[in-house]
């Protein structure tokens, strides 16, 4: 028969052997009762700081004393009713339930949804010192993150816009399962990755060369640009690690992440284009020239996912010394990129070693 739940923190507290530092009764001395292990892991200052918090509360003639955090964190791990006993789960242990929910979705999400788990458990303890207001300011819920449904709360994301990316995530573990790229297999559409580079260039050849080409995508870009809003950091495009994030069948944003790991993968080009151009994101210049030129052309309609405002900010961001807006400029670091990346004389390195025959 299962136990109740009175009977489980009974049997923990007996398992566990609480009891006050001196042996003596807590009505007594005013010490606080901890699991034996507890006690011996803290120093005789952090066991006096948590009990005279104790005696402090109990002299207000409050019920329950809240450790002072340090204690608290230090402790916590010892006074925890273990699975097999049927008692609650730790926090780390919710959180791996919480991310197995949805762990095909991409490594941006999933973090979005770690760290509001985390940031409560830490400022739990503290909820009091701040107005809800001030706490959604520093994009921290004040409530616990335990299920995607609260996590949809936190973000303000609809049920109907949470079943969608439970959906996105489903449609990418079936592509794994199906050692596919694509997470639409099951829908009978081409690879995600495509099988020919969008330009004729040695960084994208580099790029596609060095990623892994287990890529991780989504179908619903509707969806990725309305959670942006939100305050979800969702990127349509990502490269890190020889790992890219792009829309399935978007050419245009997989060679844009293709770039950006053949760019990591040419040693010193950063420094070379910084020491000819001056400041300034020379290889956003480079890439967006090379894959979508458009883009500068601020009488052309801006991309899905830009407003015209956000296209200016962007255009602005990838600016310091030179303008972006320059077709002359951007002429000049596309072909100071492919002299550098082609010439022996600037790469000796990458000819010997990367470059096919």
């Amino acid at each position: 028969m299962a136990l109740k739940k009175s009977q489980r923190s009974l049997r923990a507290w007996t398992k566990q052997k609480w009891r006050t530092k001196s042996g003596k009764k807590s009505s007594e001395t005013g010490e606080r009762y901890l699991p034996e292990k507890a006690i011996k892991a803290l120093s005789a200052e952090e066991y006096a700081a948590t009990s005279r918090k104790k005696r402090k509360d109990t002299a207000k003639g409050k019920q329950h004393s809240k450790q002072p955090k340090k204690t608290a964190r230090k402790v916590r791990k010892y006074r925890r009713v273990g699975k097999k006993e049927g008692g609650p789960l730790s926090s780390s242990e919710r959180l791996k339930k919480l991310i197995e929910s949805v762990k095909g979705l991409d490594k941006y999400l999933l973090s979005d949804i770690t760290e509001a788990h985390k940031y409560y458990e830490y400022f739990k303890d503290e909820m009091d010192t701040k107005t809800k207001e001030e706490w959604a300011y520093l994009d921290i819920p004040t409530f616990p993150i335990n299920t995607l449904e609260d996590w949809a709360k936190f973000r303000n994301i609809s049920a109907e816009e949470l079943e969608r990316l439970k959906k996105e995530s489903d449609l990418e573990l079936y592509s794994r399962k199906q050692k596919r790229n694509d997470p639409d297999a099951k829908f009978g559409k081409n690879p995600e990755i495509s099988e020919t580079p969008l330009t004729n260039t040695e960084i994208e050849r580099i790029g596609r060369e060095k990623m892994l080409q287990q890529a991780q995508t989504f179908l619903d870009f509707d969806l990725r640009e309305s959670i942006k809003k939100k305050g979800v950091f969702s990127p349509f495009g990502a490269a890190e690690k020889g790992k890219i994030l792009f829309p399935v069948g978007d050419r245009e944003i997989e060679a844009h992440e293709a770039m950006h790991i053949g760019f990591d993968n040419v040693p010193g080009i950063y420094e070379h284009l910084k020491n000819k151009f001056g400041q300034g994101d020379h290889e956003h210049t480079y890439v967006i020239e090379k894959t979508m030129p458009q883009f500068f052309d601020l009488d052309m309609p801006p991309p899905k996912g830009f407003s015209k405002e956000a296209r200016i900010n962007y255009i602005k961001d990838i600016t310091e010394d030179n303008d972006a807006l320059d077709k002359n400029y951007r002429q000049e670091v596309v072909n100071e990129v492919e002299k550098y990346v082609l010439n022996p004389e600037y790469y000796s390195t990458y000819n010997t070693l990367f470059r096919k025959k």
